[in-house]
């Protein structure tokens, strides 16, 4: 009988839920948004102090009489925000915000190299959108947008 109760422990302690928030360290995480909506959500973010990222690719509409060019999010639906425990409970609280990507109920943070790798993507000559705190200080000081800045992806 002994035999049979650690197993069941054992396999209840597999069962725990992982969550990689940190109460200091900023990490990654994807934010379900509602449907047409991920702009949206990056400004009410941004007007909360929270960094948040949209890769946004930029297309050209053919209209009647004109051509436009556009940005839509790259992967639609969908908002990187760079947070750590004490922002958790804010991102939820936004409107639009539908919920925190999870894989089977686990809160895991996305790679750093994964979001450089997005921005890398997505990058384009005049928008300093896709660049943390950091990196736009150093764009603004040395007149040149870098790729990568040690000071942002340390801690990634």
């Amino acid at each position: 009988m002994c035999g049979t109760e650690t197993s069941i422990f054992s396999t209840m302690s597999d069962l725990a839920v992982h969550n990689d928030l940190h109460p200091t360290e900023r990490r990654w995480f994807a934010v379900y948004t509602r449907a047409r909506s991920e702009k949206w959500v990056q400004r009410a973010l941004t007007k909360k102090g929270i960094y948040a990222y949209v890769p946004l690719q930029r297309l050209y509409r053919r209209y009647t009489r004109s051509t436009r060019l556009t940005e839509k999010p790259l992967i639609p639906g969908y908002v990187f925000v760079h947070i750590n425990w004490p922002d958790y409970i804010p991102v939820l609280e936004t409107e639009h915000v539908a919920g925190f990507v999870r894989f089977s109920k686990n809160l895991i943070a996305i790679p750093g190299p994964e979001i450089v790798l997005l921005r890398r993507i997505t990058w384009k000559k005049t928008s300093t959108s896709a660049l943390c705190p950091e990196q736009l200080k150093a764009a603004t000081r040395w007149r040149s947008l870098p790729a990568t800045s040690p000071a942002c992806t340390a801690g990634l």
